[in-house]
């Protein structure tokens, strides 16, 4: 495969039994089925097993992972039983003579050949795509071109002479292959100018080289670089496969603080789960002491953040209390270290100290990846802060999102589990999360009779508050001709922005109604019609309408098709609002209504001046 690529080695297999089975067609004797199952014997779990895994490579990871278990147990179990149905289709049913099965194996290899042809194409084209997608700048990267070569050497072209994202880009894909024959143009790149590269090329040396540690890890360690620092001596620790004490005893007590402190954050991780090494080093005390010299060195912020990350990785609750106080500390930097220490500690009850931090957006990506750490864990935690309200409002519109970058079958539960909530806002949220997870991730199934149960409350919300908006629309025009003295102009102010807030709520009721019906039908079809019905196009409008009046069905048809008509209307305007006929509710009984909805800024209006 180094030398003659990916293509070429797929196309070794088919050949092999395509020239086997000419050779049985001209001599029909055991010893050409032996040169056939002989060319399947050997090639199949060698070169071509490596060349179809090397086929996923430019993949992403998730997906590489499900494609190979389907062709593994599926695809592989549904051939060999195809083969077997027309072996005795041919031979036992039809009586045919062997020459025949020559013919077949012949045509199905031709076949094989074509799929091998196309996908072959398609290969190089995502691997092509992938090494120039964009940088986190919005740059594009350089483009290299391998025509027709392996993947092998265009990965090394890449080590050698690519850029600082597409050296990356190859070193994340080759941490998920592990591929062994890497590791000598891995080991180069600890020399690469950039420190990004140093600390990748060090990781993927802790997976490749397993047999002789590389000469520049001494080097290495001279680098200014914390994170790299952690990584080389990671990679140190690796080779002590029984006794690691060399290692501590040599690092731990280190003149370079740096280096001290990262030895005390490796052994901390190497004894979380091994109590002779947390006493045989005393890591307890080692770690209060670090912490008492934060007093003496509070403003040398690289050694306070050194010291959060190592109570994170720790995970001993008798420091729980010293890394929640970090959450308070004036420094931006120091905060967000403390964000992902404690999701670095996976403590559940430690999880209710940074949910805060999502309604401030400068830490709400920090926020989300802590989160990531703790894994699915956290999502019941998330749901009961939305369901008991234990934070502001202000913060649990946010949690719908954090929840949907799960993309899980737990995430959906979850999130369906809180779609009912009084908070229109939140609610909304809850819809949009789910509405990109179903088109991200359409496999996962949903609770069809839950979401069409909301979809008609929405309906009778919608209802609500047209019914609200019509009120106010006849008092306004009641109130037009009277005199400052009888209306103020507060209340005119007040009453104009209720308006403006209730148009607001129907638009954005309007669009969690679609985005429910996303749930229920093809998204892609809902979207061309809530586009349609958006448009100020009275044309586009009315065949958005003849398309969901198609593709609607029994009671969500006739609840919802009224609603969609309106949503065409001018429903600013007397005369429109008195083509819908709604049942005109009092002041009184609008205000009520509008106060059942838990929407504080509606609230807050209405109290203005009722």
């Amino acid at each position: 495969m180094g030398i003659w690529g990916v293509g070429f080695s797929l196309l070794l297999l088919p050949i092999g039994i395509f020239g086997g089975s000419i050779l049985f067609l001209l001599l029909p004797e055991l010893s050409a089925v032996v040169v056939i199952k002989a060319m399947d014997g050997i090639l199949k779990q060698s070169i071509h097993k490596s060349a179809s895994e090397l086929l996923t490579l430019p993949l992403p990871f998730d997906l590489k992972n499900r494609t190979k278990s389907f062709i593994d147990v599926v695809v592989d179990s549904l051939a060999t039983g195809v083969a077997g149905c027309l072996l005795i289709f041919v031979v036992r049913g039809l009586d045919l003579p062997s020459f025949y099965i020559g013919i077949l194996i012949i045509a199905l290899v031709c076949l094989w050949l074509y799929f091998i042809y196309k996908v072959r194409i398609e290969y190089y084209k995502t691997f092509r795509t992938n090494l120039e997608v964009l940088t986190d700048s919005g740059k594009k990267t350089k483009k290299i071109t391998h025509s027709k070569v392996s993947v092998v050497t265009g990965m090394r072209t890449v080590f050698k002479s690519g850029t600082e994202e597409q050296i990356l880009f190859m070193l994340d894909k080759l941490m998920e292959i592990n591929d062994k024959r890497f590791a000598d143009d891995v080991e180069l790149l600890l020399e690469h100018p950039s420190n990004k590269v140093k600390l990748s090329a060090i990781q993927n040396l802790y997976f490749l080289n397993s047999k002789s540690m590389t000469a520049e890890v001494s080097e290495l360690l001279k680098i200014e670089d914390r994170e790299l620092t952690i990584a080389t001596l990671a990679y140190v620790l690796s080779f002590a496969h029984k006794d690691k004490s060399y290692v501590f005893d040599a690092y731990l007590e280190h003149s370079n603080e740096r280096i001290a402190m990262a030895a005390l954050y490796c052994l901390a991780r190497a004894a979380k789960n091994n109590y002779s090494l947390k006493q045989r080093y005393a890591l307890l005390d080692r770690i209060s002491a670090a912490l008492k010299n934060i007093e003496t060195n509070e403003k040398d912020l690289s050694y306070v953040e050194a010291v959060i990350e190592i109570l994170g990785v720790a995970n001993m609750p008798i420091f729980y209390n010293k890394l929640v106080a970090f959450l308070n500390h004036d420094n931006e930097e120091v905060v967000v270290t403390t964000i992902k220490a404690i999701g670095t500690a996976t403590d559940p009850a430690m999880a209710q100290h940074i949910i805060p931090f999502l309604g401030q957006k400068n830490y709400r990506p920090t926020v989300l990846e802590g989160f990531k750490l703790y894994g699915q864990q956290i999502l019941p935690v998330l749901r009961k802060n939305v369901q008991e309200r234990l934070q502001p409002l202000s913060v649990l519109r946010f949690i719908p999102a954090t929840m949907q970058s799960f993309h899980s079958k737990e995430a959906v539960h979850h999130l369906l589990a809180i779609l009912t909530d009084n908070d229109l806002t939140v609610r909304l949220e809850v819809v949009r999360a789910l509405s990109a997870i179903r088109a991200t991730h359409p496999q996962l199934k949903f609770n069809r009779y839950k979401v069409v149960s909301v979809i008609f409350d929405e309906c009778k919300l919608h209802h609500q508050t047209l019914s609200s908006m019509h009120t106010q629309i006849i008092i306004s025009y009641r109130n037009r001709n009277k005199s400052k003295k009888e209306i103020g102009d507060a209340e005119r102010d007040a009453r104009t922005s209720l308006l403006e807030l209730l148009e607001r709520r129907l638009d954005s009721g309007l669009e969690r109604i679609f985005k429910l019906l996303g749930l229920r039908y093809q998204q892609k079809d809902v979207a061309i019609a809530y586009e349609g019905l958006l448009s100020e196009k009275q044309e586009a409008q009315h065949n958005a309408i003849e398309f969901l009046d198609n593709l609607l069905t029994g009671e969500l048809k006739r609840k919802l098709l009224p609603i969609i008509e309106e949503s065409a209307l001018d429903i600013s305007s007397e005369e429109e609002l008195q083509k819908i006929k709604h049942k005109i509710p009092t002041e009184l009984e609008c205000f009520k209504l509008l106060l059942q909805g838990n929407v504080t800024t509606l609230k807050l209006n209405l109290r203005s001046y009722t």
